[in-house]
């Protein structure tokens, strides 16, 4: 085993942040995007990469919470649609107070990323050409998706918002 993954346990909980885009559209509280790049190896430190593989299996998903940054409770999983690339999801924000500042927050683009709260179950250690390691996820434990402002992947993406208080205000390219 090498230095890098020897301080780096890939089967613990972990979180990783994805870029996002917004959209307002009324009669809805839910909020769609890529809520996690397939296939993308990104940096988790030097020497150490990680990526989720197209068929990566995502255990517990339709329980995973929508949280806000991690902490604060909002809602839930809606809806789920692996692609070429990448997993949509939608997120239904409930009826509680942290749902208007997840709607708000989302559809002004000011929390225009979703993070995964995860923990591996399966996962590939490649050794690569340079002397550092990439892991690569087969089969994770879906904790939570996020909404945050600070991405870890920077391609994921929120592509709409639906909120029966608001009418439709923002609108990014996908």
């Amino acid at each position: 085993m090498s230095t890098v993954t020897e301080t780096f346990d890939p089967t613990a909980d972990q979180t990783r942040t994805f870029q996002a885009r917004a959209e307002s559209t009324p009669e809805k509280r839910e909020i769609s995007g890529v809520g996690v790049p397939l296939e993308e190896r990104i940096q988790i430190y030097p020497g150490l990469y990680e990526e989720f593989a197209q068929d990566c299996a995502f255990d517990d998903i339709d329980r995973a919470k929508l949280r806000i940054d991690h902490g604060t409770l909002a809602g839930v999983t809606a809806s789920h649609e692996r692609a070429k690339g990448k997993l949509n999801i939608t997120v239904r924000a409930s009826k509680v107070a942290a749902r208007d500042e997840a709607l708000v927050l989302a559809a002004d683009g000011a929390l225009d990323s979703f993070s995964i709260g995860f923990r591996s179950l399966d996962f590939e250690q490649l050794d690569n050409e340079d002397g550092s390691v990439t892991i690569r996820h087969t089969r994770v434990k879906v904790r939570e998706f996020s909404l945050t402002a600070t991405p870890y992947y920077p391609n994921a993406a929120v592509t709409e918002v639906r909120s029966t208080d608001r009418q439709k205000e923002n609108t990014m390219g996908a």
